[in-house]
């Protein structure tokens, strides 16, 4: 299901992985993941643990998705 293929993406998500559209957009986003999180790695144990339990807590209750983390999992989808 949908759910389940979100929370196993988000529990995977790597930057390097993540595609961009133009070389510059990865440049400025990780340069912002840098500046926001400290590094690229805190960054992904962030979205790999806490955001993905989050999410999870939010799917199971059914409760409207904070704006905050649709932002974080749109940053996460760069595609």
């Amino acid at each position: 299901d949908d759910r389940r293929t979100l929370l196993k993406q988000l529990s995977e998500f790597q930057v390097t992985k993540a595609e961009c559209l133009h070389d510059n957009d990865r440049e400025f986003v990780e340069g912002q993941i840098r500046q926001w999180f400290g590094s690229i790695d805190q960054f992904e144990r962030e979205v790999q643990g806490d955001v993905t339990a989050l999410v999870a807590r939010q799917l199971h209750e059914k409760e409207p998705m904070p704006w905050n983390m649709i932002f974080v999992g749109a940053i996460s989808l760069c595609r």
